[in-house]
């Protein structure tokens, strides 16, 4: 991943070749969050409770989502 967001930086010149690499990015990024849905987020709700977590998973998925919302407007990008 890292390797595909230097490649899109070196090449903002070449719109193509960006749209490109973002296209890539994308995927991997999907790719990721599907594995750690389907394979490492269920280890993990196996192994820990919501008194390890010290708050629920509804909690927990809420205060992700206002931090991904609150980076992502202060990258200022759009909200994911």
């Amino acid at each position: 991943m890292t390797k595909l967001l230097g490649d899109i930086v070196r090449m903002r010149d070449d719109m193509s070749a960006v749209k490109a690499k973002v296209g890539a990015l994308e995927t991997v990024v999907k790719r990721h969050i599907a594995d750690e849905e389907k394979n490492i987020l269920p280890q993990v709700a196996r192994n820990i409770t919501e008194k390890d977590l010290g708050m629920s998973c509804k909690d927990l998925v809420r205060d992700a989502s206002r931090i991904r919302r609150e980076e992502m407007r202060d990258w200022g990008g759009a909200s994911l």
